[in-house]
């Protein structure tokens, strides 16, 4: 059984905080609440994993004062972790804004001056970053995805997830051998989506940028990285 270690932030939700302390003496897992330099949580592991926690008015205001960008840019820059975004909370528009459920008062909090539309393009950017995002109604919800994240990292390992491919695994076969060279170039998920479109590797590097430009998660800026990296390792000659 792999060992866990669990760390939260000591700013965070003091209700969170303790369930996940909760949760943490049940499975026997190590627990410490102390400050974080990036993110809320993290979940050491040999993949650990690096959790952002927002409340929805939390989420609207770090996209107003510019945090928002700021942490995805500190998780990103952790690509040894598997990271996520939880945004947490109910929420619903209606002609005087975005009005979220507060769970610990038990009502609706006032509207916001947020349309859903801007909400929409901030949660759209985040897939640039290599964040995935997750939603959860209420602080209970998160605590319970965590402890199921651990417990799934505790279990036999089986097959390799491909979606971990930039683990320090040395049983990989040939094809998380190749995942794990492109998650290098273009981050994993990305990695999986090209071969899952073009099936090998060697069709891969000979797309054109039309038939990248299909891929799911590529944008221009992928298609040109990955395009200048193929152009300066590989003779097209030499692979068809």
């Amino acid at each position: 059984m792999e060992s866990i270690r669990v760390e939260v932030d000591n700013r965070e939700d003091p209700v969170f905080q303790s369930i996940l302390s909760g949760f943490s003496k049940e499975d026997n897992v190590d627990f410490e609440s102390k400050q974080l330099s990036v993110g809320d949580v993290i979940v050491w592991a040999k993949r650990p994993i690096l959790i952002e926690r927002k409340t929805f008015p939390d989420l609207l205001m770090s996209i107003k004062d510019g945090r928002f960008k700021k942490q995805l840019r500190n998780m990103q820059e952790q690509d040894t972790f598997d990271r996520f975004l939880v945004v947490e909370g109910i929420f619903v528009e209606d002609e005087n804004g975005i009005r979220h459920f507060d769970t610990h008062k038990g009502r609706w909090g006032k509207p916001s001056f947020f349309k859903s539309s801007a909400v929409a393009r901030a949660m759209e950017s985040i897939r640039r970053y290599d964040v995935t995002m997750m939603y959860a109604p209420d602080v209970l919800w998160t605590g319970n995805w965590i402890k199921a994240k651990w417990r799934s990292m505790q279990k036999k390992k089986g097959k390799i997830n491909p979606y971990h491919v930039r683990s320090t695994y040395s049983d990989k076969n040939q094809s998380e051998t190749i995942l794990y060279g492109l998650s290098g170039i273009v981050g994993s998920e990305r990695a999986m989506t090209l071969l899952d479109r073009f099936g090998t590797f060697r069709n891969a590097v000979l797309a054109s940028e039309e038939e990248l430009s299909t891929v799911k998660l590529w944008g221009p800026k992928t298609i040109k990285k990955w395009k200048s990296t193929v152009d300066s390792t590989f003779k097209r000659d030499e692979i068809r």
